[in-house]
């Protein structure tokens, strides 16, 4: 009996790695949510406009990829633009605007590339996403505290459903940075709308 649970319990911790293992996506997900939830606690609707930095990453990261039509470019992407997004934040640059210039940037390539070859890369849907996520960010920061973090928070709950989309199609990005983007995006955006939500009440 006792050699019987003393070998369940490597079992079950070897399960639960390999749980974790194949789940890292969504781990890194939640400890990111985690970090940016950390900075809502006791804050006001200032601290939810904040996030919007979360929403105008995966725009630039979703859009380059669908650009250069290499889903693996994803996380590069991403880990760059979260470095820039620290050095933006410590030379009192504005995160968002500076995101969405680029983001202007690759979608004007973009679409000169995709008439000058006569390909469909990228997609309308991506061009699409790119400008109402995008306006949506960049919105969030000219409106009163109050109603830039709700459109925050719903921006993120709907970058969330956009990430699924993507990891059920497989297509655009990997399917580990959607795995992630999903996670961190509905958690992030739940938290912002619920402390938009008691500071209201």
């Amino acid at each position: 009996m006792t050699e019987t649970v003393v070998n369940e319990v490597p079992r079950s911790a070897r399960a639960w790695g390999a749980t974790i293992g194949r789940r890292w996506p969504s781990v890194l997900g939640l400890a990111a949510a985690a970090a940016g939830g950390y900075e809502l606690v006791g804050g006001t609707a200032a601290e939810g406009i904040e996030q919007a930095v979360f929403i105008a990453v995966p725009v630039l990261v979703y859009l380059t990829a669908a650009v250069i039509d290499r889903p693996r470019s994803a996380w590069p992407v991403a880990i760059l633009a979260t470095i820039l997004v620290f050095g933006m934040r410590a030379s009192d640059v504005e995160p968002v605007l500076a995101l969405a210039a680029a983001s202007a940037v690759v979608l004007v390539l973009g679409l000169v590339r995709r008439l000058w070859r006569g390909g469909d890369e990228p997609a309308t849907g991506q061009i699409i996403g790119a400008l109402g996520f995008g306006a949506a960010a960049v919105l969030a920061l000219y409106t009163i505290p109050t109603l830039g973090a709700l459109v925050v928070g719903f921006g993120l709950l709907g970058h969330a459903a956009w990430d699924v989309l993507h990891y059920r199609r497989d297509r655009v990005v990997v399917r580990s940075l959607a795995e992630w983007c999903a996670v961190l995006d509905l958690l992030l955006g739940s938290a912002v709308i619920v402390l938009t939500v008691t500071t209201i009440i």
